[in-house]
């Protein structure tokens, strides 16, 4: 599981997380949710382990998170920024290298990529230079060089922001089968409530850097209206 203790974080004078608690139990998905400037996305890089609190505490399965361990832990990690980011190479060469980064013998790292990249819908695009991609389909190549990966923790900052609804729908399936076949634990960070209710086993409300509410599953718009009032 992933837990996060007494999480506090500052930028000089900016106090951007407040005390934050955090489980995540394996095959769950918890949905971060919040107004702008709350702390979300800096609360997923320290899970993440690309930043680290000022006090506070991660632990992934019990083992807390130190700079000794963190290439360690970070390799049963994969983390999706809000951006996707591409390498000069082609589509199917960008998730090979990040295979081959992690060790994994060429063979199966081929079998691998081109598994994923039909998953999310660009095999047909495997040859394509990566940057002359649209930005959705930077996003769907960040997924599925994640799904690659095959962690047991997925960090996702708004993973369907910049696709169509089609994609969309399908970056939701392939996330909620993934975390149920392999008993993964994800936590998404999110702005669409409608993704929320779809993926949603539980959700954290971040409000000025604290968790003001977390509820089972998706709380319903009157009980966010009333917290963000």
């Amino acid at each position: 599981m992933i837990e996060a203790g007494g999480l506090v974080k500052s930028y000089g004078d900016l106090q951007v997380l407040r005390g934050v608690d955090l489980r995540v139990e394996r095959g769950e998905i918890a949905c971060v949710v919040g107004p702008n400037g709350a702390g979300k996305t800096t609360l997923l890089r320290i899970l993440a382990l690309l930043e680290w609190p000022d006090r506070g505490v991660v632990t992934y399965d019990g083992v807390q998170a130190t700079r000794d361990n963190a290439a360690s832990l970070r390799a049963r990690i994969a983390y999706v920024p809000q951006r996707g980011h591409v390498l000069s190479l082609s589509v199917r060469n960008n998730v090979l290298f990040a295979l081959l980064a992690r060790g994994i013998p060429a063979e199966e790292a081929s079998l691998r990529a081109d598994e994923a990249l039909r998953a999310v819908g660009l095999y047909g695009l495997r040859d394509k230079h990566a940057p002359a991609l649209s930005g959705g389909q930077k996003q769907l190549l960040a997924l599925a060089r994640a799904f690659a990966l095959q962690p047991e923790y997925l960090l996702l900052d708004e993973p369907t922001a910049s696709l169509d609804p089609e994609n969309a729908g399908r970056a939701r399936k392939l996330l909620r089968e993934y975390v149920r076949a392999r008993r993964a634990a994800a936590v998404v960070v999110s702005h669409s409530m409608s993704e929320v209710r779809e993926l949603a086993d539980k959700t954290i409300v971040l409000v000025n850097g604290r968790v003001v509410a977390a509820y089972a599953g998706a709380p319903d718009d009157a009980a966010l209206s009333r917290l963000f009032a």
